[in-house]
């Protein structure tokens, strides 16, 4: 009867040894899913981030694009000014010396 008594300490002993250890295990089971809903939370957080980069570079570059034709429109109408400018410029010039010619007027 003592061994059977002492079969039954140890079985108890090893029982709860075996319900510490599971509730060690569960704990950290329930800390492991708490860092896995973090971690799943950090990364939809970051790829919402980089949609938002992503839309932002979009925008930007449609901007720099946007900016770069309206430069070039001005260039080409400043060009375009000067270009005529310059021929009203020669024949500003041109009439003048017409005229002095015409007049018999020596040049300056």
């Amino acid at each position: 009867m003592e061994e059977a008594e002492a079969s039954l300490s140890t079985m108890r002993e090893e029982n709860e040894a075996l319900r510490v250890e599971l509730a060690e295990a569960k704990s950290r089971e329930e800390s492991t899913a708490g860092r896995l809903h973090e971690a799943e939370g950090e990364a939809a957080r970051l790829r919402d981030e980089v949609s938002q980069l992503r839309t932002e570079v979009s925008n930007e570059k449609k901007q720099k694009e946007d900016l770069q034709l309206r430069w070039m429109c001005k260039k080409r109408n400043l060009n375009g000014s000067l270009l005529w400018k310059g021929r009203n410029l020669q024949r500003i010039t041109s009439n003048k010396w017409m005229i002095r010619l015409s007049l018999g007027i020596a040049a300056a």
